[in-house]
């Protein structure tokens, strides 16, 4: 990465956070994650694709949910 640069979140096109990793706490919908590479003067020096996150919420999954966070077994997902 070049000097001075960060990289910037967008959820669903808006800015969301800024640095090497971002974390969404308790989705409860599908949402769009993209990250920029953005210099110090805000030009947008790369990017990657936008990625569709599906959040599921129909009754079953909720259920399951529950009894993974009884046991404490919620999936984290980092890439």
């Amino acid at each position: 990465m070049p000097k001075g640069a960060t990289i910037v979140w967008y959820l669903n096109g808006q800015k969301s956070g800024e640095g090497e990793k971002f974390t969404v706490k308790e989705a409860r919908e599908s949402f769009t994650v993209q990250a920029k590479i953005v210099d110090e003067n805000g030009n947008v020096l790369n990017d990657t694709e936008t990625e569709l996150i599906k959040v599921k919420t129909d009754f079953f999954s909720r259920i399951i949910a529950f009894i993974r966070m009884i046991f404490c077994s919620l999936p984290i997902i980092e890439q």
